[in-house]
């Protein structure tokens, strides 16, 4: 299960990972810019490595952010709204670059970022052959992992990520997507996706999402598939709820029991606010008594271009 992954892995991310009473909502960490990769530029991703880095080290907290590259195509992958075709060798550089840029802007303090490598479940070529698509993913994440290793970038935590959405894909290739990936990666990978449809009661039971998606598949694909850590959209109303239940459908049928949020994710200005996802999404976790406290807040909304 994921909690494994994160121990063995990263044990820096887990630091803040627990159980909180419910009553008086925690204090939201600093919100850490995430970007949709709009061209390859490694200078850019150097500069917003940097200045990760240096709020990190103002700030004294840890940090998680996504490199969201887009669908996985014939050698690389297609960056979302700009369309542009990057291979996975530049994939891998533009990641590098982020977390040479990272050390750079964090200096002396001992913080640490969780970079996620992302994609998406969307695609023909996704289609075709989803445990092959997620076999290609781990790859690239296990040569961006193994290369800050050896840079001696060790304060970048360096793991895979995917935007996976019940309207993007079937929910079966999904889950071969996410069997390939951990039977390639040495590293967990973030679902910063959605639970489009889930519904909300009764409370704890299986039931259906769109796209025939249940919230069994769910929460398989966001924490209790092997490498996963949960980091989902929480951007409008319904959505606390959603993930809220799917955690306490865990909690009720699973040995892997409720989730532990790697962190949430917004998207402002389209959508809530980091504030009121934060506490919106606590708030519905006590309400289902599932009440965990995540570790990150993430803001995806930023073009890296």
């Amino acid at each position: 299960m994921a909690l494994v992954a994160v121990v063995l892995l990263a044990p820096v991310v887990l630091l803040t990972l627990g159980v909180q009473e419910a009553g008086a909502t925690p204090s939201k960490p600093p919100t850490a810019a995430s970007y949709f990769i709009a061209s390859y530029d490694k200078n850019t991703a150097f500069s917003d490595g940097k200045a990760q880095g240096k709020a990190d080290a103002s700030s004294g907290y840890d940090s998680a952010v996504i490199l969201d590259f887009g669908w996985q195509i014939s050698g690389g992958t297609e960056t979302p709204n700009t369309y542009v075709d990057l291979t996975y060798s530049q994939v891998e550089n533009m990641g590098i670059a982020f977390a040479e840029g990272y050390m750079a802007g964090v200096g002396s303090a001992d913080t640490y970022d969780a970079l996620e490598i992302g994609t998406v479940n969307y695609g023909s070529f996704f289609a075709s052959d989803p445990t092959a698509r997620g076999k290609t993913w781990g790859d690239a994440v296990n040569t961006i992992y193994t290369d800050v290793l050896n840079d001696g970038y060790d304060q970048v935590i360096v793991d895979g990520g995917s935007d996976l959405e019940p309207g993007y894909s079937t929910q079966n290739d999904t889950e071969d997507w996410a069997q390939g990936f951990a039977d390639t990666a040495s590293e967990p990978y973030a679902d910063y996706g959605s639970a489009d449809g889930c519904v909300r009661t009764p409370e704890g039971s299986d039931g259906p999402c769109n796209n025939n998606w249940s919230i069994s598949g769910e929460y398989y694909l966001a924490w209790a598939a092997a490498d996963a850590m949960a980091t989902p959209l929480m951007t409008v109303s319904d959505q606390q709820d959603q993930w809220a239940n799917i955690s306490d459908y865990g909690k009720q049928n699973s040995t892997d029991g409720m989730i532990y949020w790697l962190g949430i994710t917004d998207t402002y200005p389209s959508g809530w606010d980091a504030t009121t996802a934060w506490n919106d999404f606590y708030s519905a976790l006590s309400n289902y008594g599932v009440a965990t406290t995540p570790s990150y807040s993430l803001q995806l909304s930023s073009e890296m271009e």
